[in-house]
C-alpha cells in the first residue's frame, strides 16, 4: 500500500450509505474498515490473510465478506478483506481494467466510468516568494507560496524540514497552522551566529493539508463522528439520559457561580441573566457529566493484530468496598462496562490526604503499543506572561474570568475499535472503557485540539488543556466572550464545573498560581503542602520533594540553591540514600523559603527590564525586574544554579558574566528583542564586555559565553553600590549553598569555536590559525593526562603512579601487610592514624617530590608552614624531617630568610 496522503479519492456508496474509498497502486486486494462493517450491518466470515502497511506495520484482519459498491452509476461487486483501517474503504487498482486521472479536471475515469476527485488532506509545497537576508541570532517573518489554489478551503499544518536549505544553515520555520491560502506569511528563525540569505523558490518548510472534519480538522486520534450513527446514537442518548435524570434546565446549580462584588448592579444582571439562560453548560453533581457529540478518541496500535495484556493487581482489603463502589459510580455514568476482552492493564487505588480513593489505570502497555501522535500544547509559562502582559496594559479595571470542564477526559467518547483496548479487570470483573480515562498516551495532545476547535476565534481566551481563562479590558468584550464559550460547550455536549467558575474577580486560582491585579504568587494550600512535606525516606521521596520545589522556584529567591544537597542524593546512581544533618538543613531552609513566596508583578512591555546578578565560587544567581518611573523596581523573577567544576576555575568576572548568560537565557521569553539594564556589584565586567577584540588566551568555554550574550540586547551595566537592596540580597543567593555540578553547553572544553561575534572585531586568519593550533595541542594533552585524584588539583601525579610507587616501596609494602594501611575504592592506600580522616600515604621519595613541588608553587615557605600544607590531604613516615630537608638544607631561600 502507498502513502495515503498520495493517493487519489473518490466517494462512493455501499447499501446506499456514503464513503469515501482511496484508489491505490500498491495493493492487490480489496480492504474495508472494521468501523465500517459494523455499521452496515455485514456478516463476517473467516479469513487467514496477513496485511502488511508500507511503513511495514500488520493490520489486523477481522473477516472477509460481499460488498456491492456504487462508483457513479455502476455497481461493482466485490470481495473485501474487513480490516483495522483509518480510511473506510481501499480499492487496488488491478479490479479495474482501465485507470486514468485527470489532475487538471480534477476527476477519475475508472472502466469508463468518471468521477470527481474527493478533495482531501494531503502535502504541500511551500517556498520563498522573494530573496530575504537574516541576521545573526535573530528571526524574520517571511512571505511563502503554498501548493494550493485561491479560495481553497482547509488549514495547512506548517512543520519544520528536516533537511534542505534550512535545516544545513540552522535555520527553520516556526511550527504553525495556518489557513489554506496562496501566500503565507511564516516566521523563520536563524539559530547560527553568522548572517544567511535565503534564495528565491527555496522551500522553507512542510505543509500538510489536514482533512476537515465537521467544522474541525483530523490531524491525530481526534475523529469526526458525524459518519458513524452507533456514536452519534450513543452521545444523543447520554444527553437525553442527563435530561431525564439529573434535570439541568431547572437547576439552581448555576447560583454557585462566584460573581466579582465590584460589578456595578446592571453587570451583575447581565451576567446572572447570561448563567439563568446558559445553566445547561454547569453539572448539577458530580455523577451529572456531558458527552461530546462531535468528536471522539481513536486508539491505533503499531500492530492492531497485537493483544495488550498485563496480569491484574490483587485488591487490597480496605479500600476493596470504596473501589468497588468507584467503579459502580463510573457504570451509572456511562464511563465504563462490564465486558470480557483479551486485553488487560492493571487497575489499584490509592488513598488521598482527604481520605478520598483515587483510581490508577497503569495504562503502559497500552502505551508501548500506541502510535505516537502529536498537537503541540500550550505552553504554561507563555500563557501566563501574556495574560500578565494582558492585565498590566489595561489602563483600567481588567475583566477575568475562569473555569474548569468537569472530569474533563470522561466527556470525550472512545470509537468502538478502541474500547476493547482499554480494558481493565478489578476483583472477579473485567470492564471496558467507554470514554477516555486518565494516563493514556494521546489523550492531553487530542483534548487541546478539541478545545482549540471549539473555542477557535474567541477573543481573549486562553485555555490549557481543561482550564480555561478570558482577560479582557472592558464588559461588553467580556460579556459576549462569556457568552459565546457557554453557547459552543453546549451545543458541543460538554459541561462545566459551577464550583470552579468566577466570573468577573479581582482575584483567583489558576494553574496552581494565584494571580491578581496586583501581581502572581503561588496559591497557599499548596505551598503549605510542601511545607507540611515529612523529611523524605528514599530517593522517590527526596525527587518528589525537590519536583514541588521547582515548580514554584520562579518566585522564589535562593530556593535552587538551597535543595541543592538534595537533588545529589536523587541522583540515578547506585549508591544508597543517606540522609545526614546537610540534607536535613537543606530541607528545613528551603521550608522556610516556601513559606515567604514573593508576588511578581505583571509583565509590561512599557516600562524598562532591570536583570540583577551575582556570582561566587559556589553558584550564580539572577533577578529580573521592571523599573517604574519613580525607580521602583518590580520582581518579574528569580533565577540561581551552581557552578561546575570547570565554571569554579574561571575568573570572577568570567562567573559573573555567565551570571548575566545565564539569567538571560532563563528569562528569554520575556527579555528577547528588549532592551535589558544590567546591574552588578562587579566594576570590570564593564570592561570585559566593551573591549574590542577577545584575547588569545581565553577559554573556549568563555568565547561561548560572549557569543551567547550578542543574541540579547544588554542595554548598558550599571555598577552596584554597597547601599543596593537588591544586589545584596542576590550575593546572598549565591553563596547560599554548595550546589550539585551543573551539565553546561560546554561539557567538553577542548572544542573551538569557530563562531565570531557580532559585537567584536574579528580575528585575523593567522592569529585563528595559531589559536586553533594551541586548543588542539592543549586538547591532545589533557587526552593523554588522566585527572588528578587530589584535592589540589595542581599536583603533577595520578592514581596510577601514586599507587606503583605505593607498592614498589619496602616500608610500605610492610605497613600494608601489618594492616596499617588500607585501600580505599580508588586503588591508593590511606592512613587513618590522625584520628581525624585518612590521609594518603606517600613513600620518602615521592613525599620529598611532591614537598619540592608545593614548596615552589608556595613561594619558598618554612619547614612548618610546609608541613601543614602537605598534611591536609598526605602522610608520609617522618613528614618533619623531609619538611626540614626540602626548606632549610635544599633552599638557599629559607636560608637567607632565617
Amino acid at each position: 500500500m502507498s502513502t495515503p496522503d498520495q493517493l487519489p479519492q473518490i466517494e462512493c456508496s455501499i447499501n446506499t450509505y456514503q464513503i469515501v474509498a482511496l484508489i491505490d497502486s500498491g495493493c492487490n486486494l480489496v480492504l474495508l474498515s472494521f468501523t465500517k462493517s459494523q455499521e452496515l450491518g455485514l456478516k463476517l466470515s473467516e479469513c487467514r490473510i496477513s496485511v502488511k502497511a508500507a511503513n511495514g506495520e500488520s493490520l489486523r484482519i477481522y473477516g472477509e465478506t460481499r460488498v456491492s459498491v456504487l462508483i457513479g452509476t455502476r455497481v461493482f461487486k466485490l470481495e473485501a478483506v474487513v480490516a483495522s483501517l483509518n480510511y473506510d474503504l481501499v480499492l487496488p487498482s488491478v479490479i479495474f481494467d482501465t485507470l486514468a486521472i485527470d489532475n487538471s479536471a480534477q476527476t477519475v475515469a475508472l472502466d469508463g466510468e468518471v468521477v470527481p476527485l474527493r478533495q482531501r488532506g494531503g502535502a504541500v509545497e511551500i517556498n520563498l516568494i522573494q530573496q530575504v537576508n537574516i541576521e545573526p541570532q535573530s528571526s524574520l517573518v517571511v512571505e511563502a507560496i503554498c501548493s494550493v489554489e485561491n479560495g481553497a478551503a482547509g488549514i495547512i499544518h506548517v512543520s519544520r524540514a528536516e533537511s534542505g536549505f534550512l535545516a544545513e544553515y540552522d535555520a527553520e520555520v516556526v511550527e504553525s497552522v495556518v489557513n489554506a491560502e496562496r501566500r503565507i506569511n511564516l516566521m523563520v528563525i536563524n539559530r547560527s551566529f553568522f548572517p544567511i540569505t535565503i534564495p528565491q523558490k527555496a522551500p522553507l518548510a512542510n505543509g500538510h493539508w489536514l482533512e476537515p472534519r465537521n467544522s474541525g480538522f483530523e490531524s491525530n486520534e481526534l475523529v469526526g463522528i458525524e459518519n458513524s450513527p452507533s456514536l452519534q446514537l450513543e452521545a444523543q442518548q447520554a444527553a437525553e439520559i442527563r435530561r431525564k435524570k439529573f434535570n439541568p434546565q431547572s437547576s439552581l446549580i448555576f447560583k454557585e457561580v462566584e460573581v466579582g462584588d465590584w460589578l456595578d448592579q446592571n453587570q451583575k444582571n447581565k451576567l446572572n441573566e447570561l448563567l439563568s439562560h446558559e445553566r445547561t453548560v454547569f453539572s448539577v453533581n458530580s455523577e451529572d457529566i456531558g458527552c461530546i457529540n462531535q468528536w471522539a478518541y481513536r486508539i491505533r496500535w503499531k500492530d492492531e493484530s497485537k493483544t495488550c495484556y498485563a496480569k491484574p493487581i490483587k485488591p487490597k482489603f480496605s479500600l476493596r468496598a470504596e473501589g468497588c463502589e468507584q467503579l459502580a459510580k463510573w457504570e451509572r455514568m456511562s464511563i465504563i462496562k462490564k465486558q470480557a476482552s483479551q486485553n488487560n492493564s492493571p487497575l489499584f487505588f490509592i488513598r488521598k490526604k482527604c481520605g478520598k480513593i483515587r483510581p490508577i489505570l497503569d495504562a503502559r502497555g497500552i502505551n508501548r503499543e500506541t502510535l505516537e501522535e502529536r498537537w503541540p500544547l500550550p505552553s504554561m509559562d507563555s500563557m501566563l506572561n501574556e495574560i500578565s502582559g494582558v492585565i498590566s496594559a489595561a489602563d483600567k479595571r481588567v475583566f477575568i474570568s475562569v473555569t474548569d470542564i468537569s472530569s474533563a477526559y470522561s466527556q470525550l467518547l472512545l470509537t468502538e475499535d478502541s474500547r476493547k483496548k482499554v480494558s481493565f479487570s478489578y476483583g472477579p470483573d473485567q470492564y471496558t472503557a467507554n470514554r477516555v480515562l486518565f494516563g493514556l498516551r494521546n489523550a492531553p495532545s487530542s483534548f487541546s485540539l478539541l478545545m482549540r476547535n471549539v473555542l477557535r476565534d474567541v477573543k481573549g481566551c486562553y485555555c490549557l488543556i481543561d482550564d480555561i481563562i478570558l482577560v479582557h479590558e472592558n464588559f461588553d468584550d467580556h460579556f459576549a466572550a462569556l457568552k459565546s464559550v457557554f453557547e459552543r460547550f453546549n451545543a458541543v455536549g460538554l459541561t462545566l464545573a459551577p464550583q470552579k467558575t468566577h466570573l468577573c474577580v479581582e482575584k483567583f486560582t489558576y494553574l496552581g498560581y494565584e494571580i491578581a491585579i496586583s501581581g502572581l504568587r503561588p496559591i497557599k494550600s499548596k505551598i503549605d503542602a510542601i511545607v507540611n512535606y515529612p523529611a523524605p525516606r528514599n530517593k522517590r521521596e527526596a525527587r518528589r520533594f525537590a519536583g514541588l520545589c521547582v515548580f514554584y522556584s520562579r518566585h522564589l529567591p535562593r530556593l535552587m540553591q538551597t535543595i541543592s544537597p538534595i537533588h545529589k542524593i536523587c541522583a540515578n546512581n547506585s549508591e544508597p540514600f543517606r540522609w545526614s544533618n546537610l540534607h536535613a538543613d537543606a530541607f528545613e531552609k528551603a521550608k522556610e523559603i516556601l513559606s515567604s513566596a514573593v508576588t511578581l508583578a505583571h509583565v509590561d512591555s512599557k516600562l524598562d527590564l532591570v536583570l540583577v546578578t551575582d556570582a561566587s565560587n559556589e553558584g550564580i544567581a539572577g533577578a529580573l525586574h521592571q523599573r517604574r518611573s519613580s525607580g521602583h523596581l518590580e520582581p518579574l523573577g528569580f533565577y540561581s544554579r551552581s557552578l561546575a567544576d570547570a565554571e569554579k576555575k574561571l575568573a570572577s568576572r568570567y562567573k559573573e558574566l555567565l551570571a548575566i548568560v545565564g539569567a538571560l537565557e532563563f528569562f528569554e521569553n520575556i527579555v528577547f528583542g528588549r532592551q535589558v539594564y544590567v546591574i552588578s556589584d562587579h566594576q570590570s565586567l564593564k570592561h570585559v564586555l566593551e573591549q574590542k577584540r577577545l584575547k588569545e588566551n581565553l577559554p573556549v568555554r568563555v568565547i561561548n559565553y560572549f557569543m551567547r550574550l550578542t543574541r540579547f540586547d544588554v542595554a548598558c551595566i550599571e555598577h552596584a553600590t554597597n547601599d543596593n537592596g537588591c544586589i545584596i540580597a542576590l550575593d546572598a543567593i549565591s553563596r547560599a549553598f554548595n550546589l550539585s555540578v551543573f551539565n553546561d553547553y560546554d561539557d567538553d572544553e577542548s572544542r573551538v569555536c569557530n563562531t565570531v561575534s557580532v559585537k567584536l572585531a574579528p580575528q585575523t586568519k593567522v592569529e585563528a590559525v595559531l589559536n586553533m593550533s594551541r586548543y588542539n595541542l592543549r586538547s591532545k594533552k589533557q587526552a593523554e593526562q588522566q585527572k588528578p585524584v587530589f584535592i589540589i588539583d595542581d599536583v603533577p601525579y595520578t592514581a596510577d603512579t601514586v599507587r606503583k610507587c605505593q607498592l614498589n616501596d619496602e616500608n610500605t609494602v610492610k605497613l600494608i601487610d601489618n594492616g596499617k594501611l588500607k585501600e580505599h575504592g580508588n586503588g591508593l592506600f590511606y592512613s587513618d592514624k590522625s584520628g581525624i580522616r585518612a590521609l594518603i600515604y606517600l613513600p620518602d621519595d615521592l613525599a620529598l617530590s611532591v614537598l619540592s613541588y608545593l614548596h615552589l608553587k608556595m613561594h619558598h615557605p618554612g619547614s612548618k608552614c610546609l608541613a601543614s600544607v602537605f598534611e591536609r590531604h598526605f602522610t608520609a613516615r617522618n613528614v618533619q624531617r623531609l619538611t626540614n630537608q626540602e626548606s632549610l638544607k635544599n633552599c638557599k631561600l629559607v636560608a637567607i630568610k632565617s
